[in-house]
């Protein structure tokens, strides 16, 4: 999964590299991905937020979801199970991919009242990640404890490790990114409906 949100977000971040470059050279351009008023990548392109750190937000994306990719793919080729400093870093790594991509929505949706399709599946890839890697390092540590506490029985430490926010994290992934997804665009098509200017 991390591999697949790794090319999903780069695709989506050259495609919005691309469509920024083609503003820039041509004032005339309309991006692929501006419908409206309020499904416009143009507006979100064009706007401060679009270059937090000095320069366009999909050259950040790339090389972000760049690592991702190349994450995902060290994963599947490794025949040793990775280091606990790799998944200490790939969660980091994805913990500031999702702060960044809700402040993104935010800004999209209710200071510039528009969204922007590529960047939506940015903010969907981003939460997949993270949720993805935090339930594989939550289920990682629910192992470790039992082993460290010698296979704990039914009322054992390693039992109740489990329990609480690690365990659905855990066994269910994909329906928290779903839910969590949902959620959010529900929160940003409503807040740049209402909201936006």
């Amino acid at each position: 999964m991390v591999l697949f949100c790794g090319l999903v977000g780069a695709g989506a971040a050259l495609a919005l590299a691309v469509e920024k470059f083609r503003v820039l050279t041509n004032p005339f351009y309309v991006p692929s991905c501006t419908v409206n008023e309020k499904v416009s990548c143009l507006s979100v392109m064009t706007s401060p937020q679009a270059e937090v750190l000095g320069f366009p937000n999909p050259l950040l994306g790339l090389i972000a979801f760049g690592a991702l990719a190349a994450a995902g793919a060290a994963v599947l080729a490794s025949p040793r199970p990775l280091a606990s400093w790799f998944w200490a870093g790939l969660q980091g790594g994805t913990a500031a991919g999702l702060v960044f991509v809700h402040w993104l929505a935010w800004q999209s949706s209710v200071v510039i009242g528009a969204l922007c399709p590529y960047c939506i599946a940015v903010w969907i890839v981003t939460i997949t990640a993270f949720v993805h890697v935090t339930a594989r390092n939550a289920a990682a540590r629910k192992l470790a404890t039992r082993d460290a506490s010698g296979g704990a029985g039914a009322g054992g430490p390693g039992l109740r490790e489990g329990r609480g926010v690690a365990q659905p994290l855990a066994t269910s992934p994909a329906v928290i990114s779903v839910l969590w997804v949902l959620v959010l665009l529900s929160a940003a098509v409503g807040a740049t409906t209402l909201l936006g200017r």
